[in-house]
């Protein structure tokens, strides 16, 4: 057996006591209020995590570090802790603790899973970084077929490449069109923040000095940290933005943006400063492992009706993927597609290395094969490979062809929902994101989306789907409060996502049992871009879409939520409640639409089960909001969505629906019927 590295780990003494108590005292059900009380100031917390090194306040005060302590340290917190106890036939014996705060209006949580120990997740002594970039990387190139397949491109490599060379203190700038051929096909890809810092760029004015060759010592840190790593791989070359794309050439640079999306997608590897703010950082950070490694608890919990429970180990729950996305490079829109297209990256965050393939996720911590717990892969379906498997065929997914028409026809519904709901997926996480840029909204996840485009035979209409039009147009903003319309400059149409800043929430395809109509009828669309191609890479210049079907209109005397929900209800009696969501929250300097306050409701989907009674009809309707333009003619604006969860006939009707038959639902053919343009 190898040399065991989890320890035991101190425990403040409110923390503690937990363990120390019999398990049926602790158990609570999910529905239960959090029995346990811990902390009640952040001061107490910070001495708890720091001082006393408990090992569960330690992470709850790494996940304060979201918060401002200056400004929340005298503030009082209500700190609970729950256990549960897992009763899957896949996690048996387990047991999940979940700490949870309030301050002011935020809820706070940090989650650890309790397991017995396993010989197969015990921790050897650390191996070396070098050893284990090498361990994955060629484990994943020699035995994983599906990696990259779909996406990679075989014999690509960038219009421009650093070469590095497999030793020395000189690199030099490799230009294709000029130079010729590389030696081979491999190159590092590297994805990290530019920060603040007034780093060395390739400039028209420096193009021969760069390929002239210069020190590897003149270059930030994290440059010289990544040539560290692909010669660690025996790769001689990389790519890095800065250097191998034109920054003073607003030409080059959109040509080169297009073509991200094949430099990260045929990467060998891509090399993520994840916790570095700027290429001065570098990409190893000083830590001790030991801090973030599970521990051994010793408990009181064993009796007849729970044996063996006296020694367990504890780990954060979800930690690989934590790790991940609070770094601070992974909360940067162009990150995202860097992440996702690549087939391999290593990051490199502030608590350790994490490895993430198409068909595996390692870390320092759990170098061969970690708990499915710590990373929960099979919850989050970002990595390319799961959005084509049920829809590519065999030869595209061997990167030979695209998809053909007569394969598209051929898929079934449930799978193409599934690949539309992992972009509901991607955009969600997208759109928590920042954009340095505010016009690349849509350039950021453009690769990303060529892709989808690619794989599904569908087509991509700023930010949406043909094929799920009405579901998309039913986006929201989260909390309209945070968001900002895009005023300054045009980057999309009031009815795309990517018109607004802030967390958005896009509609999931209905199951199998839901029977879903959509009221309007689309008369057409239109998006026009910069890329002669009608490529999603391309910048928006102008779009609209029309549709026709029947809108009740209503008067709001104020732009707000409650104003116009008020109004709305007012008007629609009979226990029916409209919640409203605006997509901004304008000022008059940024009011673009008419100052007449009358609103239209276009309600676009609507989804029930058949087997429910009218009478009291369980459905859900979504729509928008929209306003006139100051322009004349039948233009408006997109202004917010509403939503409902409670009809009857009345209801409907207002709508231009009618009930049919014994718990189904049509469209009125009779109903009014009016054009709507939407810019």
């Amino acid at each position: 057996m190898a040399d065991l590295e989890i320890r035991a780990s101190r425990f403040c003494s409110k923390c503690g006591q937990i363990f120390q108590k019999p398990l049926s005292h602790l158990i609570v059900p999910r529905s239960a209020r959090h029995p346990h009380r811990l902390h009640t100031t952040i001061t107490e917390l910070k001495y708890a995590g720091l001082v006393e090194k408990c090992y569960i306040c330690y992470r709850a005060w790494i996940r304060m570090q979201e918060f401002d302590y200056d400004e929340y340290r005298d503030r009082k917190i209500h700190m609970t802790l729950r256990l549960r106890e897992e009763d899957s036939v896949l996690r048996p014996r387990e047991f999940r603790l979940v700490v949870r705060w309030s301050l002011e209006q935020t809820e706070c949580s940090v989650a650890f899973c309790i397991k017995p120990l396993d010989e197969k997740y015990m921790i050897p002594e650390p191996a070396s970084r070098s050893d284990l970039i090498q361990q994955w990387v060629s484990g994943c190139t020699s035995s994983h077929e599906n990696c990259g397949k779909g996406h990679a491109r075989e014999s690509y490599v960038p219009s421009r490449l650093m070469l590095i060379g497999p030793s020395g203190h000189l690199w030099n700038l490799h230009v294709i069109a000029t130079d010729g051929p590389t030696l081979d096909d491999k190159y590092i890809a590297l994805s990290y923040q530019w920060g603040q810092h007034n780093q060395f760029r390739l400039l028209s004015s420096n193009m021969d000095q760069l390929r002239s060759g210069l020190p590897i010592s003149d270059l930030p840190k994290t440059f010289r940290d990544t040539i560290e790593v692909a010669r660690v791989l025996s790769v001689q070359y990389i790519w890095i933005d800065a250097l191998c794309i034109m920054q003073d050439s607003p030409e080059d640079w959109r040509i080169e943006s297009v073509r991200m999306r094949d430099v990260y997608a045929n990467s060998y590897c891509t090399v993520a400063a994840s916790w570095a703010a700027d290429p001065t950082w570098g990409l190893f950070h000083e830590r001790k492992v030991e801090d973030y490694r599970p521990t051994i608890v010793k408990t009181k919990w064993t009796s007849e009706v729970h044996a063996d429970l006296e020694t367990l180990s504890l780990f954060e729950d979800d930690a690989w993927n934590k790790q991940v996305t609070r770094s601070p490079l992974h909360k940067r829109g162009w990150a995202l597609q860097e992440r996702f297209l690549s087939p391999r990256i290593l990051y490199f965050t502030m608590v350790q290395m994490l490895w993430e393939c198409d068909s595996s996720r390692k870390c320092e911590l759990f170098p061969d094969k970690s708990p499915r717990e710590y990373s929960y892969p099979g919850i989050r379906p970002e990595r390319l490979h799961t959005w084509f498997s049920p829809l590519a065929s065999d030869d595209y997914r061997r990167g030979i062809v695209k998809r053909t028409s007569s394969e598209i026809a051929k898929s079934k519904r449930d799978d193409t929902h599934k690949f539309y709901n992992a972009w509901v997926n991607v955009i969600g996480t997208y759109s928590s994101c920042n954009i340095t840029m505010a016009k690349d909204k849509l350039v950021a996840v453009g690769g990303l989306a060529e892709q989808f485009q690619e794989l599904s035979g569908d087509d991509f209409l700023a930010g949406l789907w043909r094929s799920q039009i009405f579901t998309g147009l039913t986006w929201r903003v989260v909390n309209s409060l945070d968001s900002k319309a895009k005023l300054k400059e045009y980057r999309a149409p009031t009815w795309s996502w990517a018109s607004v800043e802030g967390l958005i929430s896009m509609l999931r395809c209905a199951n199998k049992s839901t029977l879903v109509i959509h009221p309007f009828q689309m008369l057409d669309v239109q998006v026009v871009t910069d890329s002669a191609s009608g490529s999603p890479r391309g910048q928006i210049l102008s779009a609209h879409i029309a549709l026709r079907g029947h809108a009740p209109a209503y008067r709001s005397f104020k732009y707000s939520p409650n104003s116009i929900s008020s109004a709305l209800n007012n008007d629609i009696e009979d226990m029916f409640r409209i919640k409203v969501t605006l997509d901004y929250h304008p000022t008059p300097r940024t009011r673009t639409f008419s100052e007449e306050p009358e609103v239209f409701l276009l309600l676009l989907e609507f989804g029930f089960d058949p087997k429910q009674p009218l009478v009291a009809h369980e459905g859900v309707g979504q729509g928008i909001i929209v306003q006139k333009t100051l322009a004349l003619g039948n233009e408006y604006l997109r202004i917010g969505h509403f939503r409902s969860g409670a009809w009857t006939h009345r209801h409907l009707a207002l709508f231009g629906l009618k009930s049919h038959g014994s718990g189904s639902v049509v469209v009125d053919d009779e109903r009014e019927l009016q054009t709507f343009w939407i810019l």
